[in-house]
């Protein structure tokens, strides 16, 4: 019962994240493993070095060096995000940024280009959000929504019927 009663005021005096920041965090959780895929995919396999050029190999490298630092910013971002600290906007802005650029090289790498343009339109989409000044204000917590507290009406007992 004791538990139940701390739930309930923890509940009430915690603000609630809004639906939008955590669509984002959710988002930028997935951008962390993509990358870390496309990193497993450029580094570890013998991509590289079956490349026809030098030039090709050299560029396969950075791109799966970008995708590893990429994924270890976005999961440090979405958990920022998750528990709206201050420092995970910016932190959202380069990441998406930082996909954009990535993601366009690799298709450059893959000669895939409809890759980048769904990717695109989704970090485009991402950044024009970020970029508002309620969910700056909303990530860093400082706007708070206050939701009414529910009242409770008593009603008065029915008097049952006597069979």
């Amino acid at each position: 019962m004791a538990m139940l009663a701390r739930m309930t005021e923890v509940s009430q005096t915690m603000p609630r994240r809004p639906i939008g920041v955590t669509v984002l965090a959710a988002g930028t959780a997935l951008v962390a493993i993509f990358s870390q895929y496309a990193a497993i995919a450029l580094l570890l396999t013998d991509r590289a070095s079956r490349a026809p050029s030098p030039l090709e190999s050299g560029l396969t490298l950075v791109t799966g060096l970008v995708f590893v630092s990429l994924a270890v910013l976005a999961y440090g971002v979405s958990v920022g995000l998750w528990f709206r600290r201050g420092w995970a906007r910016p932190g959202a802005i380069v990441v998406y940024a930082t996909l954009f650029v990535a993601s366009t090289s690799l298709s450059v790498l893959l000669l895939n280009f409809s890759t980048c343009l769904v990717l695109g339109l989704a970090v485009v989409v991402a950044l024009v959000y970020l970029r508002r000044p309620s969910v700056r204000a909303e990530i860093a917590g400082s706007l708070v929504r206050v939701a009414e507290p529910r009242t409770v009406v008593e009603r008065p007992a029915v008097p049952r019927l006597a069979h």
